[in-house]
């Protein structure tokens, strides 16, 4: 037993080694990794923080390419003109801007512009540049994008009620000098000036003539009835019941204060301060002349030498009646739109035969007795009947109005359908939304939709606007209709404006 623990006690004491020498290891190890990471944990906290590095020094984002167009001539279209810069415009995806501080006089549109529909400023001299839509057509429409307006006059433009109005409601006149459909826009230092939109589509009614439509004349107290006939010098002239005529026939133009009528195929003569409500296709037909006042001849003598005088002879003819002339009318020149002015000729009065004297007595006497009584005078000749012929014109007709009667006129100056609008330094003077009884006129300089969202930086002028059914009311009166927000001038609302979806 002795021996076998001496045998074993080395044994042991190996075991024991060979424990001790893989600890030993294992500690080592241990102890290196513990060690790495408390030496990169003093390296962290002992480095100094890092310094950011200034903001000037930052590389900044590159703005997108800015691509400027010019425009070099006032007319309406071709190379240079505005319309055309629209048109290059749209075709950029990238931001534009229209230059038009090289052109010093108005630019004259013969129809409406292309619709906005890209990123575009639109850039006026800093006298303001004028855009005039020449009474006749709308002036701008922006479809989408950022859109920027800057330095311009909107002038004459007129949105009327039809079918065919580009951007507008069937039936609707929506911003005459400008409609917006959506997209951010930003007007700064704009005026928008006699503008108009006047509402109105009916359905067409039959035509009536002038033989079975008379107008009745009021000049002071007096009154006058018209039919088929000119009129001649007579002053303070005023038309109550003519509001249903048709404007689009071509012919005769007459100026009333603002506003231009035509009437075709009919003349109104020597007439001087005329009062005019809505005055359509007009026709007079003119009076024939007056026929020949022509007298009968007087009877033939009676007979000589006869026991009895012989009978008187028949008196001759009247004269024919003259033919119905007016001569041409031009006056006005300078507007451009004055025709040749005729009435056409009715039937001139007939001519007027006076009987023709009695014929004298016979001279011959007889031995016996006195000579006979002288016979009757013959009878007068009829009087011819005067001339049919009208020159040169045929005999008028006076229609009513099918269409621009009875739809809404909204926002004479300004439409906003949707979108955001930001206004700065703009004026509305005298712009107008007219609407008939059977619609609605709202907003004579902005109208604004609830979808839209218009926020003033500065309180715009308002001169002398109309709307035909205007409330007094903030949100509805003769300026604006809608809400319009007021905000003190500041960046943020340049910059980063709220859009609502």
């Amino acid at each position: 037993m002795a021996q076998h623990s001496r045998l074993s006690e080395p044994l042991f004491r190996r075991v024991i080694g060979c424990l001790r020498a893989e600890l030993a290891v294992h500690l080592a190890g241990y102890l290196a990794v513990c060690l790495a990471v408390c030496f990169a944990v003093c390296l962290v906290i002992a480095s100094p923080p890092a310094t950011a590095a200034p903001l000037a020094a930052q590389p900044k984002q590159q703005p997108q390419q800015q691509q400027v167009i010019q425009v070099t001539t006032a007319a309406d279209a071709g190379e240079g003109s505005l319309r055309w810069a629209i048109e290059q415009a749209n075709l950029n995806p990238n931001a534009n801007l229209i230059d038009l501080g090289q052109i010093q006089q108005p630019i004259r549109l013969r129809s409406s512009l292309p619709s906005l529909s890209s990123d575009i400023t639109l850039a006026g001299a800093p006298t303001g540049s004028s855009i005039s839509g020449e009474n006749a057509h709308r002036i701008l429409t922006i479809e989408r994008g950022h859109v920027t307006l800057q330095h311009l006059v909107i002038t004459d433009g007129l949105a009327l009620g039809t079918a065919e109005a580009e951007g507008a409601a069937e039936g609707a006149a929506e911003g005459a000098g400008l409609l917006i459909n959506g997209g951010q826009v930003r007007l700064e230092h704009l005026r928008f000036q006699h503008n108009r939109a006047v509402g109105g589509t009916l359905p067409e009614q039959p035509q009536r003539s002038g033989q079975d439509l008379q107008a009745r004349i009021q000049a002071d107290k007096t009154n006058f009835d018209v039919n088929r006939g000119g009129i001649v010098g007579i002053n303070g002239i005023s038309f109550p019941s003519l509001d249903q005529l048709d404007l689009e026939a071509d012919g005769v133009q007459i100026d009333s204060s603002q506003t231009r009528y035509r009437a075709n195929r009919g003349a109104v003569a020597g007439v001087s301060g005329i009062g005019i409500g809505g005055i359509g296709s007009i026709a007079f037909a003119g009076g024939g002349g007056i026929g020949g006042l022509g007298n009968a001849g007087n009877g033939g003598e009676g007979g000589e030498g006869g026991q009895d005088g012989g009978d008187g002879g028949d008196g001759g003819d009247g004269g024919d009646g003259g033919i119905g002339l007016f001569r041409n009318l031009n006056v006005w020149d300078d507007q451009g739109g004055i025709g040749t002015a005729v009435f056409s000729g009715g039937s001139g009065f007939g001519g007027i035969g006076n009987a023709g004297n009695g014929g004298k007595g016979g001279k011959a006497q007889s031995l016996s007795a006195a000579g006979g009584v002288g016979g009757a005078g013959g009878a007068g000749g009829e009087g011819s009947f005067g001339s049919n012929l009208g020159y040169p014109g045929s005999q008028g007709q006076m229609r009513l109005a099918g269409s621009r009667l009875a739809a809404n006129a909204s926002g004479g100056a300004v439409y906003i359908r949707s979108g955001y609008l930001v206004l700065q330094d703009v004026q509305f003077e005298e712009n107008q939304a007219i609407a008939t009884q059977a619609g609605q006129g709202k907003g004579g300089a902005l109208y604004i939709e609830p979808a839209a969202e218009v926020l003033a930086l500065d309180l715009p002028t308002f001169r002398q606007n109309l709307a035909s059914h205007a409330q007094a009311q903030p949100a509805d009166n003769a300026d604006v209709y809608g809400l319009l927000q007021f905000e003190p001038l500041s960046a943020d609302a340049l910059e980063q404006p709220s859009l609502k979806n």
